[in-house]
C-alpha cells in the first residue's frame, strides 16, 4: 500500500480486497467440489463393501454347510463301525 500514491489508496484497498474475496470464492469451490468427490467414492466404496458382504454371506453359509456334511458322514462312520464290532 505505501508504494500507491495516497490518492489511490482507497481503490487499491477495493482491489486488494475483491482479489482476498476471488480467491476464497475459488478455495471454497475447490472444496466443495473436493468433498463432493469425496462423497461419491464413499458411496461407491459402500456399495462394493455390500456386494463383498453378500459374497462373503454366501462363503460362509457354504462352510457351514460342508461342516455340516462331515459330521453327518463322521456320524455315519462311527455308527457303522459300532455295528461291525457287534
Amino acid at each position: 500500500m505505501n508504494r500507491v500514491r495516497p490518492i489511490y489508496r482507497p481503490l487499491a484497498a477495493v482491489q486488494l480486497l475483491n482479489e482476498i474475496a476471488q480467491s476464497e470464492t475459488k478455495r471454497r469451490q475447490y472444496a466443495e467440489s473436493q468433498g463432493a468427490k469425496a462423497l461419491e467414492r464413499l458411496k461407491q466404496t459402500e456399495q462394493e463393501l455390500k456386494k463383498v458382504d453378500k459374497f462373503r454371506k454366501k462363503m460362509e453359509a457354504k462352510k457351514k454347510r460342508g461342516q455340516h456334511k462331515a459330521k453327518k458322514h463322521q456320524a455315519r462312520a462311527k455308527k457303522r463301525r459300532k455295528k461291525g464290532k457287534k
